[in-house]
């Protein structure tokens, strides 16, 4: 059985609060992700388990290689510890300033949205103008031809129901020119 001597524990130890520092930072970045792409219940969810994975995994990285795979409370409370010192020293001055950088970000994302989308918005109310304008005028023709219709159907002297032009054979036939 193998049993560490005093000094090795101490420098695993040390080791242990460092990693536990550093899953701290990863933590924050999965924050910012967070924060850039999705607040939705279900978007936390799913960081939440690829942190803890992470974390896992690296965990048992470091103790595998740092104490032959035995996991000894010591190096958990190290990472414990490391993690708290970081959230409570740099973690808050890294939120803030992420918070504004990613708003900043997004703030010159949006100008840049609304940049490319003003040209492509006047072009199409110029486009709408002027389906407008033929639409209308297609409207206008319609009903000018409806009306023509209207009144040609009324005064044609050749109708089958009007009866006055009977004795013209053209009728009959459907020879006739009208």
């Amino acid at each position: 059985m193998y049993i560490p001597t005093m000094a090795l524990q101490t420098r695993v130890f040390f080791l242990s609060i460092g990693l536990g520092f550093l899953l701290g930072i990863l933590y924050d970045l999965f924050l910012i992700t967070r924060m850039i792409i999705s607040k939705s219940k279900y978007a936390v969810y799913i960081q939440d388990i690829a942190y803890l994975l992470t974390c896992s995994f690296l965990s048992f990285m470091f103790i595998i290689s740092s104490s032959s795979g035995i996991v000894r409370a010591y190096i958990l409370g190290g990472e414990l510890l490391g993690w708290i010192l970081y959230y409570l020293s740099a973690g808050p001055i890294v939120v803030k300033f992420s918070t504004k950088i990613v708003r900043g970000i997004q703030n010159t994302i949006k100008a840049l949205i609304l940049l490319i989308l003003r040209p492509v918005k006047f072009i199409f109310n110029w486009c709408k103008k002027i389906i407008s304008k033929i639409r209308s005028f297609f409207i206008k023709v319609a009903t000018k031809l409806k009306k023509n219709l209207r009144i040609r159907l009324k005064f044609s002297r050749y109708l089958l129901y009007n009866g006055k032009n009977k004795e013209d054979p053209s009728i009959v036939t459907g020879e006739g020119n009208d």
